[in-house]
This record gives structure tokens, C-alpha cells and sequence, in this order.
């Protein structure tokens, strides 16, 4: 009698084995690596829209370099304003005037048709 897998761990491997072969011909994998990648739909909605024209990225771009890394290691990284202030060496109060400044620079710029159209 074969050994029970879950008592036996040096059964396991055997086992995995012949169930990965067993699966083989019952359903052989019909998948082929290629070269390119298989097309994708167009997203739609939101997502399209800024995977189309971009302006997360652009909008940053017009931040100064400061206010930049402020913005992405307190939003995009999630990071508290005491750990952002030691990441960066500055005080607290810097990095919440230096956020407050950004955001609101980036909250007039998205009203503005080169933003929302997609800056080039």
C-alpha cells in the first residue's frame, strides 16, 4: 500500500509529481509564449481616460522638485507627514505647507483645457 502524502512528507513529492503528469494528459496547456504581447481592449470610463492622455504624470510634472516628492511620498506612498519630514529632512510644518501648496497648484491646473485635455 502506497504511503498517505499528508502523513508521509517524503511521499509528497512523488505524489505532486504524478498528478502534474496525470494532468498533462488530460488537459494538455494549448498556451504558446510569443514574442508580442496579445492585444487588449481600450479601457474605458476613467481608467481609459487617464491611461490615454496621461495627466497624472504631467500635472506632476509642473510641481516643483520639492513639492513633487512631498506629493507622491505623502499620497501615492501613503507616508505620514512626520515620517515624509524625516525622509526629506525638513520640519513637519514644511512638509503640510509644501503639500497645501502643491495640491492647490494641482487643483487650479486640472480647471485649466491644457490639463484636461492632456499636456503635450
Amino acid at each position: 500500500m502506497a504511503a498517505d502524502p499528508a502523513q508521509d512528507p517524503y511521499a509528497y513529492a512523488p505524489a505532486v509529481l504524478v498528478n502534474h503528469v496525470r494532468d498533462g494528459w488530460r488537459r494538455p496547456i494549448r498556451e504558446y509564449a510569443t514574442a508580442e504581447p496579445p492585444d487588449r481592449p481600450e479601457s474605458t470610463g476613467v481608467a481609459g481616460e487617464v491611461n490615454r492622455r496621461r495627466w497624472p504624470a504631467d500635472a506632476l510634472a509642473l510641481l516643483t522638485p520639492r513639492e513633487r516628492m512631498v506629493i507622491v511620498l505623502r499620497h501615492y506612498f501613503d507616508l505620514t507627514e512626520v515620517v515624509v519630514a524625516e525622509e526629506l529632512g525638513v520640519t513637519v510644518g514644511a512638509v503640510k505647507s509644501t503639500n497645501a501648496r502643491a495640491l492647490q497648484k494641482l487643483r487650479s491646473r486640472i480647471g485649466e483645457p491644457a490639463l484636461k485635455g492632456g499636456l503635450t
